[in-house]
């Protein structure tokens, strides 16, 4: 059960972070996603082109629904 409370831990501390820490962030044009698609979307490009920010913008809107997970 260790692996749940772990997972559990990294999944809160996430959150927290994206929360409370990540601000100012630059709001990107012509990125569209699909409203109810109701599956998994993929995010890909580049090194440094905002990938991860673009996903925590996601997940401030649309927080009852999001789960980020950073497994670094």
């Amino acid at each position: 059960m260790v692996g749940k409370e772990k997972l559990k831990e990294v999944v809160l501390s996430n959150q927290e972070f994206i929360s409370n820490q990540v601000r100012d962030m630059i709001k990107r044009e012509n990125i569209r996603l699909p409203e109810k698609l109701n599956k998994v979307i993929i995010l890909y490009g580049v090194r440094r082109s905002g990938k991860t920010f673009v996903l925590f913008d996601l997940f401030k809107r649309y927080k009852d629904t999001s789960l980020y997970i950073d497994f670094e």
